[in-house]
Protein backbone atom coordinates (compact mmCIF):
# COMPACT_ATOMS: atom_id res chain seq x y z
CA UNK A 1 0.00 0.00 0.00
CA UNK A 2 1.21 3.65 0.32
CA UNK A 3 4.34 4.09 -1.75
CA UNK A 4 5.47 0.72 -3.30
CA UNK A 5 2.97 -1.35 -5.40
CA UNK A 6 2.95 -4.97 -4.47
CA UNK A 7 3.40 -6.93 -1.35
CA UNK A 8 7.11 -8.35 -2.46
CA UNK A 9 8.17 -5.06 -3.04
CA UNK A 10 7.31 -3.49 0.25
CA UNK A 11 8.25 -6.45 2.30
CA UNK A 12 11.97 -6.43 3.10
CA UNK A 13 14.40 -9.32 2.00
CA UNK A 14 15.39 -9.90 5.86
CA UNK A 15 12.23 -9.99 7.62
CA UNK A 16 11.31 -13.66 9.52
CA UNK A 17 9.59 -16.46 8.17
CA UNK A 18 7.07 -18.53 10.60
CA UNK A 19 5.06 -21.21 10.20
CA UNK A 20 2.17 -20.59 12.08
CA UNK A 21 0.61 -24.27 12.69
CA UNK A 22 1.13 -25.40 15.67
CA UNK A 23 1.98 -22.02 17.15
CA UNK A 24 0.77 -20.55 20.72
CA UNK A 25 2.49 -17.57 21.88
CA UNK A 26 0.97 -14.08 23.65
CA UNK A 27 1.44 -10.74 23.31
CA UNK A 28 4.65 -9.76 25.43
CA UNK A 29 4.61 -7.27 28.54
CA UNK A 30 6.08 -4.56 26.99
CA UNK A 31 4.06 -1.55 27.12
CA UNK A 32 4.74 0.49 23.78
CA UNK A 33 6.43 3.89 23.92
CA UNK A 34 4.31 6.82 22.12
CA UNK A 35 5.17 7.54 18.40
CA UNK A 36 8.81 9.79 18.24
CA UNK A 37 8.04 13.24 17.18
CA UNK A 38 10.48 13.46 14.62
CA UNK A 39 9.59 11.65 11.30
CA UNK A 40 12.35 9.18 9.93
CA UNK A 41 13.42 8.75 6.22
CA UNK A 42 12.88 4.80 5.71
CA UNK A 43 13.50 3.15 2.55
CA UNK A 44 10.21 0.79 2.43
CA UNK A 45 7.38 0.35 3.96
CA UNK A 46 7.32 -1.67 7.32
CA UNK A 47 5.26 -4.29 8.78
CA UNK A 48 4.05 -7.26 10.67
CA UNK A 49 1.86 -9.72 9.57
CA UNK A 50 1.35 -13.21 8.38
CA UNK A 51 1.53 -14.19 4.87
CA UNK A 52 1.18 -17.51 2.38
CA UNK A 53 4.42 -15.80 0.65
CA UNK A 54 7.02 -15.49 3.56
CA UNK A 55 5.93 -19.62 4.49
CA UNK A 56 9.01 -21.28 3.89
CA UNK A 57 7.92 -24.64 2.67
CA UNK A 58 7.32 -25.84 -1.02
CA UNK A 59 3.22 -25.82 -1.54
CA UNK A 60 0.24 -24.52 -0.21
CA UNK A 61 -2.40 -27.44 0.26
CA UNK A 62 -4.76 -25.16 -2.08
CA UNK A 63 -4.56 -22.46 -4.76
CA UNK A 64 -6.56 -19.36 -3.36
CA UNK A 65 -8.29 -16.31 -4.86
CA UNK A 66 -9.81 -14.56 -1.77
CA UNK A 67 -9.42 -13.50 1.98
CA UNK A 68 -11.71 -12.73 5.09
CA UNK A 69 -11.13 -11.76 8.46
CA UNK A 70 -13.29 -10.58 11.24
CA UNK A 71 -10.94 -7.52 12.56
CA UNK A 72 -10.65 -5.88 15.62
CA UNK A 73 -10.39 -2.17 15.07
CA UNK A 74 -7.61 -0.16 16.89
CA UNK A 75 -5.91 2.86 16.23
CA UNK A 76 -2.20 4.36 16.36
CA UNK A 77 -0.07 7.06 16.73
CA UNK A 78 1.75 8.92 13.81
CA UNK A 79 4.55 10.97 13.70
CA UNK A 80 4.32 14.48 13.52
CA UNK A 81 7.12 16.33 11.24
CA UNK A 82 5.74 14.63 7.95
CA UNK A 83 2.21 15.72 6.97
CA UNK A 84 2.41 14.11 3.62
CA UNK A 85 -0.73 11.40 3.82
CA UNK A 86 0.67 9.26 1.09
CA UNK A 87 3.64 8.06 3.04
CA UNK A 88 2.78 9.01 6.57
CA UNK A 89 -0.18 6.69 7.87
CA UNK A 90 -1.04 3.84 10.02
CA UNK A 91 -3.34 0.76 8.41
CA UNK A 92 -4.36 -2.76 9.44
CA UNK A 93 -5.99 -4.86 6.12
CA UNK A 94 -5.82 -8.13 4.69
CA UNK A 95 -4.91 -8.64 0.99
CA UNK A 96 -5.22 -11.04 -1.76
CA UNK A 97 -2.19 -10.50 -4.60
CA UNK A 98 -0.73 -11.75 -7.40
CA UNK A 99 2.82 -13.78 -7.13
CA UNK A 100 4.61 -11.17 -9.04
CA UNK A 101 2.07 -7.64 -8.80
CA UNK A 102 -1.08 -6.62 -8.43
CA UNK A 103 -3.17 -6.97 -5.37
CA UNK A 104 -6.59 -5.54 -3.42
CA UNK A 105 -7.04 -5.24 -0.01
CA UNK A 106 -8.89 -3.50 2.84
CA UNK A 107 -9.36 -2.66 6.46
CA UNK A 108 -8.32 0.86 8.23
CA UNK A 109 -6.46 4.14 7.40
CA UNK A 110 -5.28 7.14 8.74
CA UNK A 111 -3.26 9.71 7.11
CA UNK A 112 -1.81 12.46 8.23
CA UNK A 113 -3.28 16.06 7.70
CA UNK A 114 -5.31 14.29 4.82
CA UNK A 115 -7.77 11.57 7.65
CA UNK A 116 -10.17 13.48 10.17
CA UNK A 117 -10.81 9.98 11.03
CA UNK A 118 -9.84 6.74 11.31
CA UNK A 119 -11.33 5.26 8.00
CA UNK A 120 -12.69 2.07 6.84
CA UNK A 121 -10.59 1.84 3.10
CA UNK A 122 -10.18 0.21 -0.06
CA UNK A 123 -6.61 -0.07 -2.16
CA UNK A 124 -6.81 -1.90 -5.63
CA UNK A 125 -3.63 -2.37 -7.90
CA UNK A 126 -4.72 -4.42 -11.28
CA UNK A 127 -1.08 -5.15 -11.30
CA UNK A 128 0.45 -2.97 -13.36
CA UNK A 129 2.09 -1.07 -10.41
CA UNK A 130 -0.65 1.55 -10.23
CA UNK A 131 -3.15 1.73 -7.35
CA UNK A 132 -6.12 3.56 -6.17
CA UNK A 133 -7.58 4.02 -2.71
CA UNK A 134 -11.52 3.96 -1.68
CA UNK A 135 -12.93 5.53 1.66
CA UNK A 136 -15.64 4.25 3.18
CA UNK A 137 -16.23 6.54 6.62
CA UNK A 138 -14.86 6.75 9.96
CA UNK A 139 -14.27 3.59 12.05
CA UNK A 140 -14.56 3.13 15.75
CA UNK A 141 -12.09 1.99 17.99
CA UNK A 142 -12.15 -1.84 19.78
CA UNK A 143 -15.47 -2.71 17.12
CA UNK A 144 -15.10 -5.68 15.10
CA UNK A 145 -15.75 -5.70 11.23
CA UNK A 146 -15.96 -8.67 8.87
CA UNK A 147 -12.69 -7.29 6.46
CA UNK A 148 -12.79 -9.17 3.09
CA UNK A 149 -11.63 -9.81 -0.58
CA UNK A 150 -13.67 -11.69 -2.76
CA UNK A 151 -13.54 -12.98 -6.43
CA UNK A 152 -17.13 -12.63 -8.11
CA UNK A 153 -17.76 -13.65 -11.81
CA UNK A 154 -20.34 -10.55 -13.12
CA UNK A 155 -21.98 -10.72 -16.47
CA UNK A 156 -19.42 -13.40 -17.61
CA UNK A 157 -16.74 -11.58 -16.26
CA UNK A 158 -14.62 -12.46 -12.97
CA UNK A 159 -14.03 -9.40 -10.88
CA UNK A 160 -12.11 -9.07 -7.41
CA UNK A 161 -14.53 -7.00 -4.48
CA UNK A 162 -13.14 -5.20 -1.32
CA UNK A 163 -15.71 -5.70 1.22
CA UNK A 164 -15.91 -4.06 4.85
CA UNK A 165 -18.89 -6.55 6.54
CA UNK A 166 -21.85 -6.57 4.34
CA UNK A 167 -21.01 -3.17 1.93
CA UNK A 168 -18.56 -3.24 -1.01
CA UNK A 169 -15.81 -0.79 -0.68
CA UNK A 170 -14.80 -1.09 -4.31
CA UNK A 171 -15.37 -3.77 -7.12
CA UNK A 172 -12.58 -4.22 -9.96
CA UNK A 173 -13.05 -3.64 -13.48
CA UNK A 174 -10.44 -6.15 -14.37
CA UNK A 175 -9.84 -10.07 -13.91
CA UNK A 176 -7.46 -11.42 -11.86
CA UNK A 177 -7.15 -14.15 -13.77
CA UNK A 178 -6.03 -12.46 -16.69
CA UNK A 179 -3.92 -9.36 -14.95
CA UNK A 180 -2.20 -11.71 -11.96
CA UNK A 181 0.47 -14.38 -12.28
CA UNK A 182 -0.46 -17.36 -10.32
CA UNK A 183 -0.82 -18.86 -7.46
CA UNK A 184 -2.11 -15.87 -5.48
CA UNK A 185 -1.19 -15.36 -1.82
CA UNK A 186 -3.06 -13.99 0.76
CA UNK A 187 -2.16 -11.64 3.98
CA UNK A 188 -2.93 -10.55 7.27
CA UNK A 189 -1.17 -7.22 8.40
CA UNK A 190 -0.40 -4.00 10.01
CA UNK A 191 1.46 -1.33 8.39
CA UNK A 192 3.43 1.97 8.35
CA UNK A 193 5.80 4.00 5.93
CA UNK A 194 7.61 5.61 9.04
CA UNK A 195 9.31 3.61 11.97
CA UNK A 196 8.35 6.20 14.02
CA UNK A 197 4.52 5.79 13.36
CA UNK A 198 2.74 2.87 14.44
CA UNK A 199 1.01 0.19 13.43
CA UNK A 200 -2.56 -0.19 14.84
CA UNK A 201 -2.83 -1.66 18.22
CA UNK A 202 -0.24 -1.71 21.23
CA UNK A 203 0.33 -4.76 23.78
CA UNK A 204 -2.72 -4.71 25.82
CA UNK A 205 -5.23 -4.07 22.25
CA UNK A 206 -3.40 -5.26 19.60
CA UNK A 207 -5.14 -5.43 16.02
CA UNK A 208 -6.86 -8.81 15.81
CA UNK A 209 -7.39 -11.18 12.66
CA UNK A 210 -10.05 -13.97 13.65
CA UNK A 211 -12.16 -16.52 12.25
CA UNK A 212 -9.57 -16.11 8.92
CA UNK A 213 -10.78 -17.69 5.72
CA UNK A 214 -9.64 -18.34 2.63
CA UNK A 215 -11.89 -18.42 -0.73
CA UNK A 216 -10.40 -21.61 -3.15
CA UNK A 217 -9.28 -20.96 -6.26
CA UNK A 218 -10.87 -24.62 -7.30
CA UNK A 219 -14.82 -23.84 -6.71
CA UNK A 220 -15.15 -20.18 -5.46
CA UNK A 221 -16.38 -21.60 -2.06
CA UNK A 222 -14.65 -20.40 1.39
CA UNK A 223 -13.09 -22.32 4.16
CA UNK A 224 -11.58 -21.70 7.76
CA UNK A 225 -7.59 -21.02 7.12
CA UNK A 226 -6.90 -23.93 9.67
CA UNK A 227 -5.61 -26.77 7.64
CA UNK A 228 -5.86 -25.56 4.77
CA UNK A 229 -3.42 -22.55 4.45
CA UNK A 230 0.29 -22.18 5.80
CA UNK A 231 1.13 -18.59 6.97
CA UNK A 232 4.56 -17.16 7.50
CA UNK A 233 5.34 -14.06 10.08
CA UNK A 234 7.24 -11.13 8.98
CA UNK A 235 8.62 -8.33 11.23
CA UNK A 236 9.96 -4.83 10.96
CA UNK A 237 11.37 -3.24 13.86
CA UNK A 238 8.97 -1.96 16.40
CA UNK A 239 6.15 -4.16 15.59
CA UNK A 240 5.00 -7.43 16.63
CA UNK A 241 2.95 -10.42 15.61
CA UNK A 242 1.45 -13.83 16.65
CA UNK A 243 -0.37 -16.53 16.14
CA UNK A 244 -2.57 -17.77 19.38
CA UNK A 245 -4.63 -20.35 16.85
CA UNK A 246 -4.58 -21.49 13.29
CA UNK A 247 -7.54 -18.96 12.52
CA UNK A 248 -6.36 -16.16 14.38
CA UNK A 249 -3.75 -13.49 14.36
CA UNK A 250 -2.79 -10.48 15.87
CA UNK A 251 0.06 -7.68 15.48
CA UNK A 252 0.95 -4.49 17.62
CA UNK A 253 3.20 -1.39 18.22
CA UNK A 254 5.95 -3.10 20.73
CA UNK A 255 8.36 -0.36 20.78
Amino acid sequence: MGASPTLARRILGSLIALLVFGMVSSVGGTTAEASYYTCDTPAANHQAGFSTNNWVGSTQPYLYEGVSATMSIEFGNLCSTDTNGGVNFSTAWNMVFGSSGGYVQSGTMLRASTSTCWQFWSEQDPGNGTFTDWYLGCAAQHSTHKVWQQTVLINDAWRLRSNIDSTIVHQSNFSPFSNWNAPFHVAFSGETYHTSSDVPGYAAAPTAHSNMQVQLLSNNTWVGTCGNVYLGRYLSPRYSADAPACDYVRVWTSG
